[in-house]
């Protein structure tokens, strides 16, 4: 194994336990010290159980299944060498944060892994702040984690396993919970590791848009096979054939397949970028400049409501987060808003900003600090989660938190 070679997969087959269906078959792979890789391909494809060979959850924490080939990661056989010794030198951010946030506070979380390596006061503290800051968690240290959103404990899954400082970072859609400003920070910071730190970076990710922007390499996975393989470049001008086996390409690469063969755009060379796109078809209308078009806005600010009763509202709904230090978050302030029968409304704001405070306030799970939630216009205050249950179903955003039986057949009767 070459000194600059740090992951080396070879004849890499792994069929799960009571399966017979192969979730990775005959994977060939090598990734070099500092280099950036993508995986991408549909569901099912096996990229997370080609992640858990690399840090070696597989075989020795995921157990019983049919491992064939070898991996070896920084020199080590994944097989001979215990999960602990590979965990000092390989991080792996889940899909699902809640998986690995065990503080009681965003500041236990994030310490608990330079603590448990015996560092310094003074070093654990320099990395708590550097990993605060990289994810945009400044000031959160006291917060308990149920109180974060949900693209606020997928940061701080991030920013836990960076305070370890691994050699080899490896993220599983890290960037699935995140608002468009949270994706491009994370990303931001995952460039910065790459190019401040020269840190090796295996990134699962369905947004083909910003591993174009990192990557080195992209790896595509299907049926448990790697497909194709090459940079960035190479991989996502094969439009056609990616679209083919589920994979959405980067959307300026799907349109250079739309014009390509046409004076600005080719088969071989699609734009991967914005600018690169916008330079390109600029040139194309400054021949052909339309008619310029003036947009309106509706004053009734769009669809118009629905004209049955009123069924939740909320009436100066005001919602405080306290922690155990005594910190408080406004999370809502001052809500007022009426949802009527038939209407079909949509909360959307950046992570944080009260969308799931205010779900949970009208079901109950929440009470306000000030103000009331009315259902069908009784007071919910003197009403319990029961009760609204009866009326009101909440369907969660991760929905293993309210899966309770061991078939479909049962969950559902």
């Amino acid at each position: 194994m070459s000194s600059d070679v740090v992951i080396e997969i070879k004849d890499l087959s792994y069929t799960y336990r009571l399966t017979e269906k192969e979730a990775l078959k005959d994977i060939n792979l090598e990734v070099r010290r500092g280099e950036v890789v993508g995986i991408v391909g549909p569901t099912g494809a096996g990229k997370t159980t080609l992640c858990m060979t690399i840090n070696g959850l597989i075989p020795h924490s995921i157990t019983g299944g049919k491992l064939e080939g070898e991996v070896k990661v920084l020199g080590m056989n994944t097989k001979e060498h215990t999960l602990p010794e590979i965990a000092r030198k390989v991080g792996m951010v889940f899909q699902d944060p809640e998986s690995q946030i065990f503080g009681l506070t965003v500041l236990e979380d994030v310490v608990f892994l330079p603590e448990n390596l015996g560092l310094p006061e003074e070093e654990i503290e320099r990395r708590l702040k550097w990993a605060l800051n990289a994810v945009r968690l400044n000031g959160y240290e006291e917060r308990f984690p149920y109180q974060l959103s949900g693209g606020e404990k997928q940061r701080l899954a991030i920013a836990s396993l960076l305070s370890g400082l691994p050699e080899i970072l490896i993220l599983d859609e890290p960037t699935s919970e995140l608002d468009p400003i949270g994706k491009m920070e994370v990303f931001d910071v995952l460039e910065r590791l790459k190019k401040e730190m020269k840190m090796t970076l295996i990134i699962v990710e369905h947004n083909t848009e910003q591993l174009s922007r990192i990557c080195d390499r992209i790896v595509v996975l299907d049926k448990g096979q790697i497909v194709l393989a090459g940079n960035p470049k190479e991989v996502f001008s094969e439009v056609r054939f990616l679209q083919r086996i589920g994979v959405r390409p980067p959307q300026t690469a799907e349109l250079g397949e739309l014009l390509k063969n046409t004076e600005y755009f080719n088969e071989y060379d699609h734009p991967l970028t914005v600018k690169d796109a916008v330079q390109r078809l600029l040139r194309i209308f400054q021949k052909r400049r339309p008619k310029k078009a003036r947009a309106t806005i509706s004053p009734s600010g769009g669809q118009k409501p629905g004209n049955g009763e009123t069924v939740i509202e909320a009436e100066n709904l005001w919602y405080i987060y306290e922690s155990e230090s005594g910190e408080r978050k406004i999370a809502l302030k001052n809500i007022n808003l009426k949802i009527r029968r038939g209407d079909f409304i949509a909360l959307i704001g950046h992570n944080g900003s009260g969308k799931t405070t205010l779900a949970k306030n009208f079901v109950g799970l929440l009470r306000p600090t000030k103000g009331k939630v009315l259902i069908y216009g009784e007071d919910a205050s003197t009403m319990s989660v029961k009760d609204i249950a009866r009326k009101i179903g909440y369907c969660f955003q991760n929905p293993d938190h309210q899966i309770f039986s061991k078939t479909v057949k049962e969950e559902i009767m």
